[in-house]
């Protein structure tokens, strides 16, 4: 039996790990070519997305505004990957 990989995607607002925030995480579980499963959330990141940011990935403050914190869907990320 082949192994189970899983493929991590995070959008954040920046590439200073002191100073940027995730905004978005997806995951993706798959053995050789076949999806097994998939998750997705977006993050609020508690700060402002710079507008190039957004124009990059798409994500409004809005939205993110409206979306849970990272600390609570760290336990269904962490559930995920298990």
């Amino acid at each position: 039996m082949s192994r189970i990989y899983v493929a991590l995607d995070l959008e954040t607002t920046g590439l200073n790990s002191e100073r940027d925030a995730i905004i978005e995480i997806g995951i993706v579980k798959f053995r050789d070519e076949q999806v097994l499963d998939r998750w997705s959330s977006l993050v609020n990141p508690w700060r402002p997305i710079p507008y190039r940011i957004q124009q990059l990935t798409g994500i409004t403050q809005e939205e993110v505004d409206a979306a849970p914190s990272f600390s609570s869907i760290m336990g269904t990320v962490l559930g995920f990957l298990k």
